[in-house]
């Protein structure tokens, strides 16, 4: 018999690729001597890997690691999410699921400029395409602190980011 499911029972390793807008990044400006700079919040590239288990066909617990690169010529912004997540389907449309992680989020604009740090929750929603590819739409969210003192950037995140994952 064929699973609807988010995943079949057992070891889930996924690969995703995406992209978003970043509230937090987007909140970074450089005064120059007759202007203001202010950096775009889109992340053109987005990287999550996550590992993990599922159980009963349903509920999936994972650790996942989220990476997104400076666009050089957009933005210096880079991030990295590391935390655990679950997910569950639902028996009435087992090809639709929601997220939920927390994690350690860090941010710098290079230069050993720290952007700010802290834990964050992620929320989401996502579908089933096929058996081994999912779409998902996700949105990070906290406040970040250890901002260095020098920089004029938000202490809150708010980070909207959709991927599509393959399973390995």
């Amino acid at each position: 018999m064929h699973s609807e499911a988010q995943y079949e029972s057992g070891r889930i390793i996924t690969i995703g690729f995406g992209a978003g807008d970043s509230g937090h990044s987007g909140s970074y400006t450089v005064k120059e001597d007759f202007r203001t700079k202010k950096f775009s919040g889109f992340r053109a590239l987005v990287f999550e890997a996550k590992v993990g288990w599922n159980f009963w066909e349903m509920t999936s617990v994972y650790g996942v690691a989220r990476f997104a690169p400076s666009n050089s010529i957009i933005s210096p912004y880079r991030s990295t999410y590391l935390g655990i997540g679950v997910s569950q389907a639902f028996p009435f449309m087992k090809s639709i699921y929601v997220i939920g992680n927390y994690g350690s989020y860090r941010s710098s604009l290079g230069g050993g400029n720290n952007s700010g740090n802290g834990n964050l929750f992620n929320i989401g929603a996502g579908i089933r395409l096929d058996d081994n590819i999912f779409l998902e739409m996700n949105n990070t969210f906290g406040e970040l602190s250890g901002i260095d003192s020098d920089l004029s950037i938000s202490h809150k995140e708010n980070q909207w980011f959709g991927t599509i994952s393959f399973k390995f």
